[in-house]
């Protein structure tokens, strides 16, 4: 059988699928479509029992191995979904100006990021920084400012190591 089942990748990592616990003179790695069901195709020169994975982010496939053993008929591994998710960019917090007056607001804007942003805070030091819940857009609207705080916002990509963008100070007078 299929070592893995369910893989996902970030982008540049490399992923050796190997066929474990199996008895054959011949197999052949097949690559599906990312359709229900798949449609398979054998990989040409695929006949090891290892395989390397190579795509590129934002796609998904899925392999498999077909065995066979002489006269006996063939027999199909497990499937591995493999998943390239892309790097993720914490791109760059613009906003108009960021001193104001008690309880007045401001809009911060998060642009060029490629990923899942989350909002996040922290006081002054910017030792600990706290989520702000249900804050995952790239725009974060501040209505009534009563402190000054740092603003940063957390990237995510699926497997892809989180990112931060630079933080931000929005400070009241």
């Amino acid at each position: 059988t299929l070592g893995q089942v369910n893989i996902q990748l970030c982008e540049d990592d490399i992923s050796v699928l190997e066929l474990l616990n199996y008895r054959a003179d011949f197999l052949q790695w097949q690559l599906g479509t990312n359709t229900d069901p798949p449609v398979w195709s054998d990989i040409a020169g695929a006949n090891a029992d290892t395989f390397v994975v190579d795509i590129e982010p934002f796609q998904r496939f899925f392999y498999r191995v077909v065995v066979s053993n002489g006269l006996c008929s063939q027999d199909t591994s497990t499937i591995a979904d493999v998943r390239m998710d892309p790097q993720p960019l914490a791109g760059v917090i613009l906003t108009g100006d960021t001193v104001l007056c008690e309880g007045m607001g401001v809009e911060l804007v998060l642009q060029g990021d490629l990923g899942l942003p989350q909002w996040q805070f922290s006081d002054l030091e910017g030792l600990t920084w706290t989520n702000l819940p249900a804050e995952n857009d790239e725009t974060l609207l501040l209505s009534s400012v009563t402190d000054s705080l740092l603003y940063r916002v957390e990237v995510t990509s699926g497997s892809c190591d989180v990112v931060y963008s630079d933080f931000i100070l929005v400070g009241v007078h």
